[in-house]
């Protein structure tokens, strides 16, 4: 990506995607090899501050176990869903809620995942909360 970006635009700066619409900054990201809609959503809602809803492992399983999408959605289904679903104003705040929850939840962590029992106990006592509890009744 950084060799195509040096050669397209002669420094290593992503600022030009600040002047550009949406639609533009998705389809621009898109023509860089290796970048998915996945990566495009984190640099428009992290970097970019543009409303958007990245759907990652934890977001997508989190989703499906809640029944937030229809039944057989794959990953771009689902970000296409969700984003058109979650009200803009709420998409950062909880998609980095259902983040940390999947990467810390003991039930909502597959294949491998791990968190040290200080992460899990520090966890556990922060979110006695509403996500914690929803998920000892869904997962």
């Amino acid at each position: 990506m950084l060799s195509c970006l040096l050669e397209k635009k002669e420094k290593l700066c992503l600022e030009y995607l600040q002047d550009l619409s949406v639609d533009e900054i998705k389809a621009e990201l898109s023509h860089f090899k290796g970048i998915g809609p996945k990566t495009v959503a984190c640099v428009l809602m992290f970097q970019l501050q543009q409303d958007s809803f990245p759907v990652d492992t934890h977001v997508f399983e989190i989703a499906k176990a809640m029944a937030w999408v229809p039944v057989g959605a794959d990953r771009n289904k689902t970000y296409l869903h969700l984003n058109q679903w979650i009200p803009d104003e709420l998409k950062f705040d909880l998609n980095c809620l259902l983040y940390t929850h999947g990467k810390l939840c003991r039930k909502c962590i597959k294949k491998g995942g791990s968190t040290s029992k200080q992460q899990e106990k520090e966890y556990e006592d922060i979110n006695s909360n509403f996500m914690y509890a929803i998920c000892n009744e869904v997962m």
